[in-house]
């Protein structure tokens, strides 16, 4: 055997590894990016706005309060129909059960938030007025009330707030302090649900691009295998037929 035909045998003896290895590589490369695929459509692409959301307390409400306060006694009684109990009553009743602490400090006789605001006015005034004309009670609700109830317990427990002797002027600022609450709250929630929306779309996006990638990739995979299949087919073809030659001389001699 020639110099040239053995540097020929080498070439092509490296050449079918390295093709073999290129085909093996791109058949793991197919399963790995089949995987991701999968994994990238059934993967769940929710966003919570709760994420994004923090509640107003009430220590950012207080500064705008406590310096000036209306000493008008609010006009609003908590009288009214009781209607059928509503899953937020009892916990709304809480909440004035909370402010009425801020009452009958010290053996004072006064008359308390629960006086004047029940827990019918609260769910009125802000739930079906308030929460429920933008937004989906089931799912804001429980964090709202949640927030609420920190707020009142917050207020209950302002010793600035509970030296006011005049009682009106105490009622006037609690009132005023969950207007401001529900007001900047429900800014708030609006804003989460918009960033989680806009945040939201940009991950499906994202996600489109990633599954173009995978797919040009795959195919790319698979052009490779193909080729590396073909051109060891045909070494295979051709070295069958050179010992058949081979074999042909051999014999005629």
């Amino acid at each position: 055997m020639s110099l040239l035909e053995k540097f020929e045998t080498y070439v092509t003896a490296t050449l079918r590894i390295v093709l073999m290895a290129v085909g093996t590589l791109a058949i793991l490369a197919m399963a790995v990016l089949f995987t991701w695929t999968v994994w990238t459509v059934i993967a769940p692409n929710n966003v919570d706005h709760r994420e994004f959301l923090t509640a107003p307390s009430y220590a950012e409400l207080r500064r705008d309060l406590l310096p000036t306060y209306d000493t008008t006694p609010s006009s609003q009684s908590s009288n009214g129909s009781q209607g059928v109990s509503s899953p937020y009553r009892d916990r709304l009743s809480a909440v004035v059960s909370t402010l009425d602490r801020q009452y009958n400090i010290a053996g004072r006789q006064e008359k308390k938030f629960s006086d004047t605001f029940s827990a019918i006015h609260l769910e009125r005034e802000l739930i079906e007025q308030g929460l429920a004309k933008n937004f989906n009670l089931q799912e804001v609700a429980d964090d709202y009330l949640e927030a609420l109830q920190s707020v009142a317990t917050e207020i209950a427990d302002d010793q600035v707030l509970s030296r006011i002797a005049e009682t009106s002027s105490r009622t006037s600022i609690i009132i005023d302090a969950i207007n401001k609450f529900h007001d900047e709250y429900l800014l708030r929630l609006q804003d989460s649900f918009d960033f989680a929306s806009i945040l939201s779309a940009e991950q499906d996006t994202a996600e489109t691009f990633t599954l173009q990638i995978l797919l040009w990739s795959f195919v790319a995979c698979f052009a490779a295998f193909l080729m590396a299949s073909l051109v060891l087919l045909a070494f295979r073809i051709e070295s069958h037929l050179r010992k058949r030659n081979e074999s042909l001389e051999v014999s005629v001699q």
